[in-house]
């Protein structure tokens, strides 16, 4: 499998959502508040990551893009 590296992206992403729901609902008090920050930070957090692990070569069978900017 070339793509071995994002076998777990679906438990992190419902683990991330949980905890950071639970850290973030008393901070906004309203449960809108927290859908609102939560649906623009954990997207952003998926493509940075996605994007180093493709920087890195850890998500590609070919090589890295790191190596192919030099």
């Amino acid at each position: 499998m070339p793509f071995e590296s994002f076998g777990g992206l679906g438990t992190i992403i419902i683990i991330t959502v949980f905890g950071s729901s639970s850290y973030s609902d008393p901070e906004f008090k309203t449960f809108k508040s927290t859908l609102i920050v939560l649906s623009s930070v954990i997207p952003l957090g998926i493509v940075g990551a996605v994007l180093m692990l493709l920087f890195t070569g850890n998500g590609c069978p070919s090589r890295p893009l790191s190596a192919r900017l030099t």
